[in-house]
């Protein structure tokens, strides 16, 4: 599959936005199971992911301090 460069918005698969999160693919899964991961579309049974959803995920995972990270799961 070839990704547009032009488009606004690209669309990932799970390896993509895996190796863009610096995470596993099974981690991901494990996330579209219990939750609390990033926004994801389905296509049928293709999982997709938005490079918008998945930096804005990773932003409002950033933590100070491990204590912060207790307090506020």
């Amino acid at each position: 599959m070839t990704t547009r460069t032009d488009a606004p918005d690209p669309v990932l698969n799970t390896a993509d936005a895996a190796a863009l999160l610096g995470t596993s693919k099974a981690y991901l899964a494990k996330l579209r199971v219990t939750g609390g991961g990033p926004p994801f579309l389905l296509y049928g049974r293709a999982v997709r992911y938005r490079t918008s959803d998945l930096r804005a995920w990773m932003g409002n995972r950033s933590r100070a301090s491990t204590a912060e990270a207790r307090a506020n799961p």
